[in-house]
């Protein structure tokens, strides 16, 4: 099976339900239309089109789905370190939360980006060093 097969339908749940126990804001059309557009990039394996897309819906409408869609086709475009970033957002995100299906996905696809990422922790710095990476 292909990465795209095995993605969409991930992809797909985004714009899941929105019976959440709180309530919360109604996203203004051009969000609905950049998420349209992004999933029909996204089902055309068009990632950066897709990011492109779910960057202007988050603008408009900033969210946990849209955080986690950021963070799913920068994975395909194999940049890792933005896709830790926004799946690492899309966890914690309070608006429209993840379902406890979406978490368990975006953490297994977190984990596998994390193992293609370094990050090093640097305790003490001496005043006036320089650091390379």
């Amino acid at each position: 099976m292909t990465r795209r097969a095995l993605l969409l339908p991930l992809l797909l749940s985004l714009p899941v339900s929105v019976a959440l126990a709180q309530e919360e804001a109604e996203p203004p059309p051009e969000y609905e239309a950049r998420i349209q557009e992004a999933l029909t990039e996204s089902s055309n394996g068009n990632w950066a089109d897709a990011r492109a897309a779910f960057r202007q819906a988050h603008e408009v409408f900033p969210n946990a789905r849209t955080e986690r869609g950021i963070g799913m086709v920068s994975f395909e475009l194999r940049d890792y370190v933005d896709s830790v970033r926004h799946l690492r957002a899309a966890l914690a995100h309070p608006v429209r939360p993840l379902t406890e299906g979406q978490q368990t996905e975006t953490q297994a696809l977190l984990d596998r980006a994390l193992g293609r990422v370094a990050s090093y922790s640097l305790a003490e710095v001496p005043e006036g060093a320089e650091i390379t990476v």
